[in-house]
């Protein structure tokens, strides 16, 4: 790991580091010494911009968010263990996580209380050491789900028509 670039915001109190990790991916750290949250993101280069240049429908980019934010992985095996780590217990903050998908980038990140450091870490890695041969597994079923969507829209939309029709 090697510091790119260090500073502290003196107004705030601060500071600020950036890594560089042997694989190329870079580390931003942000220590504030007056919070006893702990904050940790993942950004993924992999926004909707780029849908177009690898060949891929629009929304794969936020399809894959979804895959890696709200599905079971390598650490948790089910919904229900996703839910009870990130619950917590009287000895072991609570985490909030979520995920977003920008233009350009694709957020996965998780908040707790600094005693839980470890956890948020480990819990945001989990998210995105996600089994590969899960993926077919998912993308069928958002499929059905869109298919089952699609026709309860369908319906709304003819009856909102035989509604407008009758006055």
């Amino acid at each position: 790991m090697k510091l790119l670039d260090s500073w502290k915001d003196d107004y705030n109190n601060i500071s600020n580091k950036i890594y560089q990790l042997d694989n190329k991916v870079k580390l931003i750290h942000s220590e504030n010494p007056n919070t006893l949250d702990f904050d940790f993101s993942i950004i993924i280069k992999g926004g909707s911009y780029y849908e177009r240049q690898v060949g891929v429908p629009q929304g794969t980019a936020h399809l894959l968010e979804h895959i890696i934010a709200a599905n079971p992985n390598n650490l948790f095996k089910t919904r229900s263990e996703i839910d009870n780590f990130t619950y917590g217990t009287r000895t072991r903050p609570s985490i909030d996580h979520n995920a977003s998908t920008s233009r350009e980038y694709i957020y996965i990140y998780a908040h707790s209380n600094f005693k839980a450091w470890k956890e948020v870490i480990d819990f945001n890695f989990a998210r995105v050491n996600y089994p590969l041969d899960n993926i077919e597994k998912f993308i069928e079923k958002e499929r059905l789900y869109l298919e089952r969507f699609k026709e309860g829209l369908k319906k709304i939309v003819i009856l909102l028509f035989s509604i407008l029709n009758s006055y």
